[in-house]
């Protein structure tokens, strides 16, 4: 799971006392788990910046910086260690040790005599996944211009899904009244909008890693995608994908004519006369309204396109829509 926040701090080294103690303190509750481990985003500090930006926090943990605009990743192993006469021996943690460790001054603990705790950070190697989490980040913010947010619009027929049966659609190739009123259509939609992103954008890697077991509190994300679909009778849904929202939400809605899909909670607006400029968009809506229990007219022989509704009731509910198709 992959957790962010807005907060970077650059180039902080802890200090002793009442500052060093609250920022800790503050460090740690971004955290979602003790398990986690915090990734720093930077885009304009330098790899030998890094381990010195790592080192405010209680260790031992593990920290890393990342710039996307620079295309780079630097984790490390920080250890609170003694520096003094009155120390102990330094020991340095397993593995390979750091030639140029990055030390600040810890003031948490120490030893007795001539003795001060610094933290120090050693830089240890990413994992696979956490170099693959790196570079999806580094696409995403050269895809976006450093952004990290963006819009697209794709075509229906590219998410390649199956006819909609006439129960759950009021077309079979689906529109945006579908999605809005069937749970199990907005659920295939959504997924099969998920399935494709990847192919999109590297927005679609960074969830895919969100959606594993990669436990990331990321200081400085805030990022997002908007991917609008349109149908082919003109009706779009947009949905917005986040680190925060990995599985998808609606978050805007329209049929050809350019109007809010209806549902149970908006039918006082549709008091008015629309024309729809796609072949059946009269129709849909009408079966669209039906189904959600709105009187409907729809006997034309000559349809004009063109549907009239007129709500009988105050604007706050409590009343009646009725429909017909203009003749």
């Amino acid at each position: 799971m992959l957790h962010f926040s807005p907060y970077c701090k650059f180039g902080f080294l802890m200090k002793s006392g009442v500052l060093g103690t609250i920022f800790a303190a503050a460090l740690i509750s971004l955290s979602a788990s003790a398990s986690a481990s915090e990734w720093i985003r930077c885009d304009s500090c330098s790899p030998g910046q890094a381990g010195s930006m790592v080192l405010g926090g209680l260790a031992p943990y593990e920290r890393a910086v990342v710039n996307p605009a620079q295309r780079w990743a630097l984790k490390f192993e920080v250890r609170s260690e003694g520096s003094g006469s009155g120390c102990d021996p330094e020991r340095r943690p397993g593995g390979k040790a750091a030639t140029n460790a990055a030390k600040g001054l810890g003031g948490i603990g120490g030893g007795g005599g001539n003795c001060t705790n610094q933290n120090v950070a050693y830089e240890v190697a990413l994992t696979s996944e956490e170099a693959g989490f790196a570079d999806a980040l580094a696409d995403y913010y050269a895809e976006t211009g450093g952004t990290m947010k963006t819009g697209i619009e794709i075509d229906y027929s590219a998410l390649n899904l199956p006819h909609c049966p006439p129960s759950d659609c009021v077309w079979i190739n689906r529109t945006a009244y579908d999605v809005m009123r069937s749970f199990v259509v907005q659920r295939d939609v959504n997924q099969a909008v998920r399935d494709m992103l990847n192919s999109v954008s590297a927005f679609g890697r960074i969830l895919d890693y969100a959606a594993g077991a990669l436990n990331i509190v990321l200081l400085g994300g805030n990022m997002d995608i908007a991917v609008t679909v349109t149908f082919a009778d003109g009706s779009t849904v947009t949905t917005f994908f986040s680190e925060s929202v990995p599985a998808g939400e609606i978050t805007q809605s329209r049929d050809g004519a350019g109007l809010p899909i209806m549902n149970s909670g908006n039918m006082s607006g549709f008091n008015g006369s629309w024309t729809y400029p796609y072949g059946s968009g009269d129709t849909f809506f009408l079966d669209h309204a039906a189904r959600l229990g709105v009187p409907v007219v729809n006997n034309c022989y000559n349809p004009t396109r063109q549907v009239t509704c007129s709500w009988n009731g105050s604007s706050q509910g409590g009343g009646e829509l009725n429909c017909r198709l203009g003749c």
